[in-house]
């Protein structure tokens, strides 16, 4: 096993389970900075040519989504602790797909919107606005919402498939 791949795998095994302690704060350390700085790790290190990054990529995405998911069950209010629930199965029945596939339009097609759906319940919590979760009528907005911010992301990533981290180290000059 090579470094880069221990040095994620600690990170991004460990990282999350703050999720268990701190939901916001885990979820985003998580999302933002293990998830995010795992390539960088891999590129450094020389592992992403020898590691299928999409796969152990997306393993431990579901990891962090099913720690989610587990702070997801303690929720109080009903409603939206069901809305959240279904939209994590969605996303966990297209990474089966893709697994059984390997086909990464899948993502593209069953996005991630749990993440956001589950930042978003506690910032109206926080804000005081908690019927925006919990009143039914309010979930097609917020998933058209949810969509329209995390499309491109998935566009670039999953359909277009452009090498995000090859882009930012051309802009940043850095070599390849």
């Amino acid at each position: 096993m090579d470094t880069g791949l221990i040095i994620v795998g600690i990170l991004r095994l460990v990282g999350p389970l703050l999720i268990l302690k701190r939901p916001v704060l885990g979820m985003l350390l998580s999302q933002f900075i293990f998830d995010s700085f795992d390539v960088i790790i891999w590129d450094y290190t020389g592992s992403i040519a020898l590691n299928n990054y999409t796969f152990f990529d997306k393993i431990f995405d579901t990891y962090q989504l099913l720690l989610m998911a587990i702070v997801v069950f303690r929720w109080p209010d009903k409603f939206p602790r069901k809305a959240a629930l279904s939209i994590f199965t969605f996303r966990l029945f297209g990474f089966i797909l893709y697994e059984i596939t390997k086909k990464r339009i899948l993502f593209f097609l069953f996005p991630n919107l749990f993440g956001l759906y589950y930042l978003g319940y506690y910032l109206v919590r926080r804000l005081k606005k908690k019927a925006w979760y919990t009143n039914p009528k309010y979930l097609p907005f917020i998933l058209a919402l949810i969509f329209i911010l995390k499309f491109p992301q998935e566009y670039v990533l999953h359909f277009a498939e452009i090498p995000t981290w090859t882009i930012i180290k051309q802009f940043l000059g850095l070599r390849n």
